[in-house]
């Protein structure tokens, strides 16, 4: 029914040298979200420099809100591309067919029921967050323009799953880099022509994500494999969206454990004012950039560990775990120090007043150099869910990144309210996590085999 041809835009990933195929899954995805965050970067940049430190300030307040529903949905796609990786490796095509095609159906259903939702509640959630009450307006409108584009985000996002399962990570490249282009130029109409400020902004940033699922969904369409997507059977798979949400809804939890984390920690920001606001999300900003390796080698992992776990080649998903974490360990420091070292120039081409400037600084200096954690937390993470299991990564999230820091907001943090001692929350967090991360992992681990089960 499908054509088994290996097309150029797949990866082979069970067989021959791992390192130059991680890279050249890693690499598109890598500059695939350093564009998109190129192009938010231009949003922050045009609303710094055209609309105002308040309007920037407006949007900042907004970003680990909008981060915490994106990452939820992003775990949850993590649970698909589990899901499709294993059930194309061991052969399984009708499976994930119906994963195809039940993934776009609740995708576009769960992102209008999370979008209304909150639209709905904006303002008891900005409120909630102690969000100023001089940026709250722009805030709250901010954030329900951007809502409307969720359904689009999280399509976008089942889908990449999907062509990422079987080694594509050019295509969402392509389709980001023009959507990307679409919204730096609605951003300069409605920001600096029309003189829209933030909502401009969000405008422009829901009608690209718009584009950017359209396009992912139209490759499925025309893909001649197993993922294609048939619009006469798109329909919801009982059996298959639980599995997927077994497999997911633990990663969704355990991003948004970060998340929920965060938006604690920005009300605690926001306690400090406008220039800490500003500040803050604009080293958030250019961290993303890091980020953006740091997560192309944890799908990497993810991919290619469940693709070897479902054709039973343990040895060699052993192989890949090993192979994400020697390559991601030093590159992520590089650029971590590199950007500590240009600091003030980094923040300076968002926003030029000193106080912002110096506030964005003093967090990029205290963390980039140590993003390297990152990797291998996410690395085990990675691990641990191609093999299927997923409750133990979220809990490890919940205990070491949440628990631990609502404990600290409130005892440490309280003794000594300063932005340096909040600073210090996230790389604790991260070394508590590794150390729970390695303890688990190993013990997951002795459950299989050690050895290849049979040549793929």
């Amino acid at each position: 029914m499908y054509s088994r041809t290996r097309h150029s835009h797949e990866i082979d990933m069970l067989h021959g040298p791992l390192l130059p195929k991680i890279i050249m899954f890693s690499l598109p995805l890598a500059l695939s979200n350093a564009l998109q965050l190129l192009f938010n970067a231009a949003d922050v940049i045009i609303v710094g420099r055209y609309a105002g430190s308040a309007a920037l300030a407006a949007v900042g307040a907004t970003t680990v809100l909008v981060n915490l529903l994106v990452n939820f949905f992003i775990g949850i796609s993590m649970g698909a591309n589990i899901f499709f990786a294993s059930g194309y490796a061991a052969g399984k095509k009708e499976q994930v067919s119906r994963g195809v095609h039940t993934a776009v159906v609740f995708s576009a259903l769960s992102g209008i029921g999370f979008a209304v939702a909150g639209i709905l509640g904006a303002d008891f959630i900005l409120r909630q967050m102690q969000t100023p009450a001089e940026i709250a307006p722009m805030s709250a409108a901010y954030f329900r323009i951007y809502l409307i584009g969720l359904p689009a985000i999280i399509t976008y996002n089942f889908g990449s799953a999907a062509l990422r399962s079987m080694g594509d990570t050019q295509r969402p490249m392509y389709y980001l880099l023009f959507s990307g282009i679409l919204n730096v130029i609605l951003n300069l109409i409605t920001v600096i022509g029309m003189q829209m400020g933030v909502a401009g902004v969000a405008i422009a940033t829901t009608a690209s994500n718009y584009v950017s699922a359209f396009l992912v969904v139209r490759a499925l369409a025309m893909e001649e494999s197993c993922f294609r997507l048939d619009p006469r059977q798109l329909r919801i798979d009982p059996k298959v969206l639980k599995e997927m949400l077994r497999l997911g809804i633990p990663s969704g939890i355990q991003s948004s454990m970060f998340g929920i984390a965060n938006v604690l920690i920005q009300s605690s920001i926001n306690g400090f004012g406008a220039a800490y606001i500003a500040g803050n999300a604009t080293s958030v900003n250019i961290e993303g950039f890091i980020l953006t390796v740091i997560n192309a080698f944890s799908a990497a992992g993810l991919t290619f560990g469940s693709q070897n776990v479902g054709a039973r080649l343990y040895k060699r998903a052993d192989q890949v775990f090993r192979t994400v974490l020697a390559s991601g360990i030093p590159v992520t420091f590089v650029i971590g120090v590199l950007m500590a070292v240009f600091r003030v120039q980094l923040v300076s081409i968002y926003n030029s007043e000193p106080a912002v400037i110096a506030v964005g600084g003093m967090r990029i200096l205290a963390m980039l150099p140590l993003y390297w954690l990152e990797v291998v937390m996410n690395g085990y993470s990675s691990a641990m869910r191609s093999l299927g299991h997923t409750m133990e990564p979220m809990l490890i999230a919940i205990v070491s990144i949440c628990i631990f820091r609502i404990i600290y907001l409130h005892t440490v943090f309280a003794m000594s309210p300063t932005y340096e001692t909040l600073l210090l929350i996230w790389p604790v967090s991260w070394v508590l996590s590794i150390v729970a991360s390695i303890v688990v992992y190993r013990r997951i681990r002795r459950r299989y085999p050690a050895e290849d089960a049979a040549a793929a």
